[in-house]
């Protein structure tokens, strides 16, 4: 027998055995993860609300300078350098018009925050779409001397890539 110093704690007796825990089932698991929703992402701003917090006076004179181009350059595809007619003559400002606010769309804002983190100015096929209907325009005005309703396609064409451009996502879909 041992015997045990006098200064020595006395023994504990062990605590009874207890049972273990149920497992977790992967639905318990799944549930005891933090919610990855906690955190509300950061809203998207697209379309006119884009424009209308990014829009300077960069964008209105790049518009001012392109529109004058622009008509000069379509009243070219038509053939006379100003035309006569007062119907040619508005769909050609018109067609101006809207070609122009389209060209000035791809001037970049001045930062500003976090709405202006270049993603509109990427050099993608998606960011030169609206750019190609401005272009085409002017291969309708120069049929439009045999058919007038040519003057009225390009308006529309025109105006369907200020659309896009303006109304469009903000980043090309992947």
């Amino acid at each position: 027998m041992t015997t045990r110093p006098p200064d020595a704690p006395a023994p504990q007796a062990l605590p009874a055995p207890q049972a273990l825990p149920a497992p977790l089932t992967l639905h318990d698991q799944v549930a005891a993860l933090p919610r990855l929703d906690a955190v509300a992402p950061q809203p998207q701003v697209s379309g006119l609300g884009y424009w209308a917090r990014v829009a300077s006076g960069r964008h209105a004179a790049a518009a001012v300078v392109a529109v004058p181009l622009l008509f000069w350059a379509y009243a070219g595809a038509v053939g006379r350098p100003l035309p006569g007619g007062s119907g040619t003559l508005v769909t050609l400002a018109l067609a101006a018009v809207l070609g122009g606010l389209t060209l000035a769309t791809y001037f970049p804002p001045l930062a500003r925050g976090r709405e202006t983190d270049g993603q509109r100015w990427a050099a993608t096929a998606c960011a030169a779409g609206p750019i190609l209907p401005v272009i085409f325009a002017t291969l309708l005005f120069e049929s439009a001397a045999t058919s007038p309703f040519n003057g009225v396609l390009a308006v529309g064409l025109v105006g369907f890539g200020l659309a896009q451009r303006v109304l469009g996502s903000p980043t090309c879909p992947a």
